[in-house]
């Protein structure tokens, strides 16, 4: 016959299997079986006999935890650390009777202290002992968390299994006895980070912040100080907005009971423990933790791409050559030698503000054209042709014969005062007549001069009016 350490066979327990973690309700240490009797088991067809009944833990602090087995086939050690634990981290997880093991739990030893009126419930003839009621539940919680075959060997005891099979109903799942609905917050500095939100059975729970950082406080949502909390409690931890890169650990303390149908897990993840479910306890102390973190806000990203320069719209059927230059042009070089300005005649009845602008050197890029001015007034009329004047035939008359006037001396042969005056009146004729015939070319040669450049200037407004 194969003795199964699940049934009550203890051995001794191995050094160092907590994990030394915090974590949410109480821990207790293995102590081992308190009540029990002899219950058979069927497996691969044949009956095994084993011890089932009640196990006790040590809480870390205070008070004391009464358990059933549910997970028979696992080994247990005297002295290992067990952590409450929710039913999807143990082997109810998916499991759809683990409501009606609950329902064992509410209605049996040790919750029900009447074992008479639990033994006339199940049909046996005499009051139930405690041993009897012990191992009568184990049998029945074991049919459905393992689903296994059991019988008690005690006849009352197994009438007691029966019953609570038979009746067995499904149940939630009960509240932590003190947890965070979550392990850990985190955020930057400045920042109020949170909420932890506090479930528990107890009405008055101790609450303390530890960090390194000074100036991190525990408050509520009002941004409050903290220092104590209830069941649906919202906590926050405000970070300090210059306060470095850091952590701290919010630790809750209560004593409280620890509701029936909790389960209890080994804390040594590296191992496999059996797994307890809760019958019964004394107020004990319980905990929870979570941890908060912050970093240092992190600085504006820079643009990741540059802004796309703006091309101004080209006008429809415009090509480049007439679009406009982001470039302005260079300034012309002004020239070495300033040009001799040339004065254009002045038509009569007209003042210099109507004088044409003289042409601009043909070898300096002309400006964009300015607005339209107004109209101009129409130029002047084309003053008249000046013939070039005629040249003075020279005289055919003979030479008046000189007379001789006193004073003068024949033998000299010096000419007379009447001749050399006739002679300097010959010569600024031909002075006059010269300059005449040079005037009149000067003047019909600044006149075209003047139309040109009002046509050129006539050219330009048209061109530019396009």
């Amino acid at each position: 016959m194969t003795v199964f350490a699940a049934a009550g066979v203890f051995a001794a327990a191995t050094p160092g299997v907590a994990d030394g973690q915090i974590r949410s309700g109480p821990t207790a240490a293995l102590e081992g079986l308190v009540v029990w009797d002899k219950v058979q088991i069927k497996r691969n067809g044949r009956l095994e006999q084993v011890d089932a009944g009640l196990l006790g833990l040590k809480v870390a602090g205070t008070g004391r935890l009464y358990t059933y087995c549910i997970e028979l086939f696992q080994p247990t050690y005297r002295g290992t650390q067990y952590q409450e634990t929710p039913w999807k981290e143990s082997s109810l997880q998916n499991n759809p009777d683990a409501g009606k093991v609950n329902w064992i739990l509410q209605n049996s030893y040790p919750q029900v202290k009447d074992l008479a009126a639990l033994g006339r419930a199940a049909g046996t003839d005499q009051p139930l002992t405690e041993k009897q009621a012990a191992a009568g539940t184990q049998a029945a919680i074991w049919r459905f968390s393992d689903r296994v075959e059991t019988y008690a060997k005690d006849p009352a005891a197994d009438k007691l299994a029966n019953y609570l099979e038979a009746q067995a109903q499904p149940l939630q799942e009960p509240n932590a006895s003190l947890s965070f609905d979550k392990q850990s917050v985190s955020g930057k500095s400045g920042e109020r980070l949170g909420p932890l939100t506090l479930t528990t059975t107890s009405s008055n729970v101790r609450v303390g912040l530890i960090s390194e950082e000074r100036g991190v406080n525990l408050v509520d949502a009002d941004g409050k100080p903290v220092t104590t909390a209830s069941n649906g409690s919202r906590l926050y931890v405000d970070v300090p907005k210059r306060a470095a890169a850091g952590s701290a650990k919010l630790r809750v303390e209560a004593t409280t009971t620890v509701p029936v149908g909790r389960v209890f897990t080994g804390t040594d993840q590296n191992k496999s423990f059996q797994k307890l479910i809760l019958a019964d306890c004394t107020g004990s102390t319980v905990t929870a933790a979570a941890s908060i973190d912050w970093t240092l806000p992190s600085p504006p990203a820079p643009p990741t791409t540059p802004p796309t320069p703006t091309t101004p719209p080209t006008a429809p059927g415009c090509t480049d050559k007439c679009s406009p230059s982001t470039t302005p042009p260079s300034p012309p070089a002004p020239p070495t030698t300033p040009p001799t300005p040339t004065t254009p005649p002045t038509t009569p009845g007209c003042t210099d503000k109507c004088s044409p602008p003289p042409p601009p050197p043909s070898d300096l890029p002309l400006p964009p054209p300015p607005p339209k001015a107004p109209d101009m007034p129409p130029p002047p009329p084309k003053a008249p042709s000046v013939p070039p004047p005629t040249a003075q035939a020279p005289s055919t008359a003979p030479a008046k014969p000189a007379t001789s006037t006193a004073g003068a001396s024949p033998s000299t042969g010096t000419p007379s005062t009447d001749s050399g005056a006739s002679s300097k009146g010959d010569l600024a004729a031909t002075g006059a007549s010269t300059i005449s015939r040079v005037a009149g070319i000067g003047a019909a040669v600044l006149l075209a001069a003047g139309v040109t450049i009002v046509v050129l200037s006539n050219r330009r407004k048209g061109r530019a009016s396009k």
